[in-house]
């Protein structure tokens, strides 16, 4: 039987540099009971905090709850973690879930990997500004309508979700609950895991050009391009392969030497990023890259070293096209939450392919002080608890052959489109930006490339850091890492440094093996100077 749900939110002090935000209100939401919870002061001096009074009330809640923040592991949860108890499951330093008394917390980010903004779940406008210390009170009646509109919106969202779906924590889980639904695959074993894992690459990011380029200029992307690879593509199922010196219809992946022209990824071991334009080596490289290279003459093999080849393999053509047909419904009955919901499960579920389960582990969270089992080593320690962990038990593989396959394909969908493409300036995933492009252009069809932008001039300054330009309107960009404005972007590209730094902080949980703290999490701003970096040679897996 599932828990009944609710959701918290808090809001802080405004973001400031140097400034660790703290919370002066949250709210509270169960599909029922909405309760606010505000810094109560008494002559200037703060004696009951909005979080222990949002504590007191939970403590005082006799029904079990499963309870949701969105980005709670990495922000609103650590507010309060010297509270929790017992299990606790963190992963990457996100908490994705955690005890407090009869309660479980969530971190919706979990299932619902986008912003509330995007989601359209809450997010009404208002400014900043009013949440000053100084202002907030003559502004409380606002602040809370804000709030609660986002505690609202937050659990329309997760119950849609959880209805849909079931009690689940990731997206990553829920996804390949559906899809064993409909498709049948082999788990592999550690060892097979390993070593299939030398062809699994992650997407394809590159500057063909840097700096300013005045021309005409198309933004084309892939309709649903991981589904669409997933359902007309074959790929490897199977738990056992072969290793052969011959290609044959059976053959997934290729490791050769001999010749390569910017079309297959080498990767580099000290960096672990990935290096499209090494000209001559050894590479691993799944089939449906090996074929489209050959085809456009891109790559001259001199040896096969040897082959992977697979007696099972198929399409997953059934899980696509339930999906993306339910999809389509969705969206003509204007159903903005499922339509979310089902491009995630299709765009989640073949990274669940390529789960590695090596470091995961089961953690607890005690009490300072209290002694957990042997087998249990500190991770990490501050003043009110500590974190500590073992090696999880159960360690599940799935098929990084599968993924692998995948992924591969996917790039060389990619390559077709760089191949076909007037002027390649930039390339990202599932995108190329060039003057114009030949081939398989459809607005709608699924696989079908289509022009999502166009425009007049282009700064391009390094992987993820570009703006396109339409005349005066900025009709793309990106700055992964920071916020930049279109000027500052064309400062870098044209060779100048610029120094930014992040209001808002980074919080974690600390720093493995760093001596006892009185702070309950660790935080740091990040200042940033950032310079052109040239032509690029692929991205981080």
């Amino acid at each position: 039987m599932s828990r009944k749900i609710a959701v918290i939110d808090a809001e802080t002090d405004p973001f400031k540099f140097e400034r660790v935000p703290k919370p002066f209100c949250w709210g509270f939401y169960d599909g029922t009971i909405y309760r606010y919870f505000w810094d109560s002061f008494i002559g200037g001096k703060l004696v009951l905090s909005a979080t222990e009074q949002m504590l007191d009330f939970l403590e005082s809640y006799t029904e079990p709850l499963t309870i949701y923040a969105h980005n709670g592991g990495k922000f609103d949860f650590l507010f309060f973690i010297q509270k929790f108890s017992g299990n606790i499951r963190i992963v990457n330093g996100r908490v994705l879930e955690a005890k407090f008394g009869i309660h479980t917390f969530r971190d919706s980010y979990a299932i619902l990997p986008i912003s509330l903004g995007k989601a359209k779940a809450g997010k009404k406008e208002i400014s900043y500004k009013l949440m000053e210390a100084d202002v907030r009170e003559n502004h409380k009646e606002e602040i809370l309508e804000y709030l609660e509109a986002d505690c609202i919106g937050l659990f329309n969202l997760v119950v849609a979700f959880t209805d849909e779906f079931g009690d689940i924590l990731t997206i990553g889980s829920a996804a390949m609950r559906e899809f064993k639904k409909f498709h049948k695959f082999d788990s592999m074993s550690k060892a097979s895991d390993k070593f299939h894992r030398n062809y699994y690459f992650g997407g394809r990011c590159q500057c063909f050009q840097t700096g300013i380029i005045n021309m005409p200029i198309k933004v084309f992307d892939v309709n649903s391009m991981y589904p669409y690879v997933m359902a007309s593509m074959r790929h490897p199922i199977g738990a056992q392969s072969e290793i052969r010196k011959k290609i044959t219809d059976k053959t997934f992946f290729v490791c050769w030497e001999g010749l390569n022209n910017n079309a297959v990824p080498f990767r580099i071991i000290k960096t672990g990023g990935l290096d499209f334009t090494l000209k001559s080596g050894i590479f691993w490289s799944t089939i449906h890259e090996f074929n489209t290279a050959l085809e456009f003459g891109l790559i001259a093999p001199r040896r096969i070293i040897h082959t992977v080849n697979f007696d099972k393999s198929m399409t997953f053509e059934s899980f696509v096209d339930h999906f993306y047909t339910s999809r389509k419904i969705a969206q003509a009955n204007s159903n903005y939450f499922l339509e979310l919901f089902y491009k995630l499960i299709l765009n989640s579920a073949y990274g669940k392919f390529a789960q590695n389960p090596e470091h995961y582990a089961d953690s607890i969270i005690l009490p300072w002080g209290d002694i957990p089992p042997e087998e249990y080593i500190l991770e990490y320690r501050h003043d009110e608890y500590a974190i500590w962990s073992k090696p999880a038990l159960k360690h599940s593989y799935y098929n990084v052959a599968t993924a692998a396959s995948i992924t591969g394909g996917s790039r060389s969908i990619l390559l077709q489109g760089i191949s076909h493409s007037d002027t390649p300036l930039y390339c990202d995933t599932d995108a190329v930006f060039c003057r114009d492009m030949i081939g398989n252009i459809n607005a709608i069809n699924l696989g079908a490339w289509k022009e999502e932008k166009s425009g007049d001039q282009m700064a391009i300054g390094g992987k993820k850091l570009y703006a396109l330009m339409d005349g005066d309107i900025c009709v793309k960009k990106a700055s992964k890492g920071t916020n930049l404005n279109p000027l500052a972007i064309f400062q870098i590209a044209r060779g100048d440094t610029i120094e930014t730094r992040n209001d808002a902080p980074t919080f974690k949980l600390g720093v493995p093996g760093k001596s006892k703290s009185d702070k309950a999490f660790e935080h740091i701003f990040i200042e940033r100077k950032i310079s052109k970096t040239g032509l690029n040679h692929g991205q981080t897996n």
